[in-house]
């Protein structure tokens, strides 16, 4: 093919292209769904994307949890959690525990998850922490099998608040936050 011939097919080519609307661009962007032809959106029955999850997570209310559904990319103690530290939107609640907090690390064994979360979960004292503890513990714990936590933060263990004014190192359940736990659980 001459080189006259390839720069007249290039030329169409560009030709066409600007004629039917596509432009140039230095990067890509999201396309409205309401500006693609609607041969080339997908069909709901077409869709092989899964369906996000509902988790229920504990927020806090009038100083006593309540449970709240929210989506969730996995329906599993881990992808609760994920959830509670990340939940832009809690309803009628509030969290106690900090937006910043991120997940280092989560295990579960034996029934015990053990969740390495970063400095900012450390940082939160007073009545705060023992609703947000309270808060993982309720969160977590709504999984079969999950019935009890203990928490890192950073690497090293957290000694938890627990009803009363004490402390544990040990793994704790529902039943050390019950004095802040749902009102119809409330012993």
């Amino acid at each position: 093919m001459s080189r006259v011939v390839r720069t007249c097919v290039a030329l169409a080519a560009c030709a066409s292209l600007t004629a039917c609307g596509v432009q140039e661009q230095d990067r890509a962007r999201l396309v409205p769904s309401a500006e693609i032809p609607p041969g080339l959106l997908p069909s709901a029955a077409a869709s092989t994307r899964p369906r996000a999850a509902e988790v229920t997570l504990y927020v806090v209310d009038r100083g006593r949890l309540v449970p709240q559904r929210a989506p969730a990319e996995r329906a599993d103690a881990e992808g609760a959690l994920l959830v509670l530290l990340t939940h832009d939107t809690l309803g009628a609640g509030r969290s106690a525990v900090p937006a910043a907090t991120e997940i280092r690390a989560v295990r579960v064994q034996g029934g015990v998850l053990t969740a390495d979360l970063s400095e900012p979960f450390g940082l939160v004292r007073g009545p705060d922490q023992l609703v947000a503890v309270a808060q993982v513990v309720w969160t977590v714990t709504e999984f079969p099998d999950v019935d009890r936590v203990l928490l890192r933060v950073e690497g090293e263990p957290l000694d938890l608040p627990v009803g009363g004014g004490a402390v544990s190192g040990d793994p704790v359940g529902r039943a050390d936050y019950r004095v802040v736990g749902p009102a119809d659980e409330a012993g």
